[in-house]
């Protein structure tokens, strides 16, 4: 009978127990590494890639990820002494926009997101309490921005400051220099005010980014009409018209002497989408032609897309010609009276329940049968006229809801 000496019987038992208690060479490994310390590493402006080898040398993890994460990685300076795991990850990762989590032992590494607050409102006239188009909303800190949209709208999202600067500029009125708190999505109405004197210009700051973004670039075939333009600019019937102020604009030619017609780039006048308040317009002319429906007195921004203009407009090939009336004052009554060559208007404007509604009224009648008449042995002229009416009203029923009729 043959009997085991004792050190092949303590080999048998070491054996059984490891079968006992479920314990193999791998799962000794395993809790090994999974102790706290053990990883020291020392990197001198090297890879990413190779200080994560070198972790899975030292240890039973292996990471998991998507190349692209690692390859735009810039070389690193990386020392650590005796620590566990999870410290050597976050003294790793705390200056890249690297994530990571660990399942078993793998390590998966993903892309930080980060978190993003919404900063939004409407920018207003503080005299008149009409909405103001295109003023920028700047953020120093991050160097970036926005425009408010045709309803004097803007929405930005920036990563959350309980201390951000912003800056907020419209030509023609004070800039606005505030500290604001945006650890939280914040609505903000804000009302600028007319500079005291038109000559205290400030010095502007222009940002030059040399990288190509065709999409976000300045767009070179649109044409700011504002009310100065459009008031100082001849036409037929004396005061300033939006469509003389197109004529004048450069790659637009007039179409007869003395009509409210234009070809741009050699297109058809019909080829041209005119717009008001974003109802379109299939014959914005008077007189034959002579004199366009839109009175000044009532528009308050027009633009001109000669090309390049967004397919949301439709199948028009020449130009777009967007015209935006005024909202109407909601701080206060007034109005204004004019007599041209050819027609006279009158505008009224107020507010109609408090600063949550205003109305805007602009009406407007030709004055060539009253010229005329007494000139005139018959009567086959003389009975010729034209008038028009523009009306809007704005209705805010609640901070973030408006309807406009």
């Amino acid at each position: 009978m043959n009997f085991l000496n004792k050190k092949d019987q303590n080999l048998t038992l070491f054996t059984l127990l490891l079968i006992l208690f479920g314990l193999t060479p791998s799962a000794l490994a395993q809790s090994k590494y999974s102790d706290k310390g053990g990883i020291s590493i020392v990197v001198n402006n090297d890879s990413l890639h190779k200080v994560l080898s070198e972790i899975e040398k030292q240890s039973s993890y292996k990471f998991a990820y998507n190349t692209e994460l690692i390859l735009h990685q810039i070389n690193i300076t990386f020392q650590c002494t005796n620590l566990n795991i999870n410290q050597t990850l976050d003294d790793l990762f705390k200056t890249t926009e690297i994530k990571y989590q660990i399942i078993g032992n793998q390590i998966i590494l993903q892309k930080k997101v980060f978190e993003k607050i919404t900063i939004r409102g409407y920018i207003s006239d503080k005299k008149t309490g009409e909405m103001l188009i295109g003023t920028s909303i700047y953020f120093p800190k991050t160097k970036n921005g926005g425009i408010s949209n045709n309803y004097g709208f803007f929405s930005l999202s920036v990563p959350p400051d309980d201390s951000l600067d912003i800056e907020i500029s419209y030509a023609g009125y004070k800039t606005i220099h505030a500290k604001i708190d945006a650890s939280n999505d914040i609505k903000m109405n804000i009302a600028l005010t007319l500079r005291d004197d038109s000559t205290d210009y400030t010095p502007v700051i222009v940002l030059i980014d040399k990288r190509e973004d065709n999409i976000r670039r300045n767009q070179t075939d649109l044409i700011d009409l504002s009310t100065d333009m459009i008031a100082g600019t001849t036409s037929v019937s004396g005061s300033g018209d939006v469509i003389s102020s197109v004529q004048l604009s450069g790659g637009v030619q007039p179409g007869l002497d003395g009509s409210s017609g234009y070809f741009v780039r050699g297109g058809n006048s019909d080829q041209n989408l005119v717009l008001l308040d974003e109802a379109c317009l299939y014959n914005p002319g008077h007189l034959f032609g002579l004199v366009s429906v839109f009175n000044s007195s009532a528009i308050k921004k027009a633009n001109l897309l000669k090309g390049g203009f967004p397919a949301a407009y439709g199948d028009f090939l020449s130009s777009v010609l967007d015209v935006y009336m005024k909202e109407g004052s909601n701080k206060q009554f007034g109005g204004d009276l004019e007599l041209g060559t050819i027609d006279a208007s009158m505008t009224l404007h107020g507010p109609i329940a408090g600063d949550r509604s205003s109305f805007l009224l602009s009406a407007r009648r030709s004055t060539i049968d009253w010229i005329l008449r007494p000139l005139s042995i018959t009567d086959e002229f003389t009975n010729y006229y034209f008038y028009d009416v523009n009306a809007k009203i704005n209705l805010q029923v609640s901070p973030t809801n408006k309807f406009f009729f």
